[in-house]
């Protein structure tokens, strides 16, 4: 329940969706944790990775269109170079979950968080 003083607003717009995920990943990429599972995107670049991660997200909360990439081997490919541990999987879905509540109420920053459990929950029944 928010109370009168929150100036949360409501994750509603792909600039939304762009804020929140550069402020989860530089989290991420300083989190001892998770860093060496990201650590690739150093390389490759966050500017680049990020709209992409921004089309999976627009598509799971706004139903557009624009992502058109594979979320499930990718992540198996991760699991593979890292060992995508429970502990890493929790670390990920709080600081996921942290992000979301610092900036955002409503129902779509609800269905973000639920999202990424349902996500979490998938990605690690397939790792075996």
């Amino acid at each position: 329940m928010t109370s009168p003083d929150d100036r949360r607003g409501e994750l509603a717009t792909r600039a939304d969706i762009d804020r929140l995920l550069r402020c989860f990943y530089e989290r991420a990429l300083a989190d001892p944790l998770l860093s060496p599972v990201f650590e690739t995107l150093a390389v490759v670049g966050l500017d680049e990775h990020l709209p992409v991660v921004g089309d999976f997200w627009e598509q799971i909360l706004f139903r557009t269109t624009r992502y058109r990439g594979h979320f499930g081997p990718v992540h198996e490919a991760l699991h593979r170079q890292h060992d995508l541990t429970d502990a890493r999987f929790e670390r990920w879905l709080g600081l996921w979950c942290e992000t979301v509540d610092e900036s955002f109420a409503g129902t779509d920053a609800e269905r973000a968080k639920a999202k990424a459990h349902s996500m979490a929950a998938a990605l690690q029944r397939a790792r075996g």
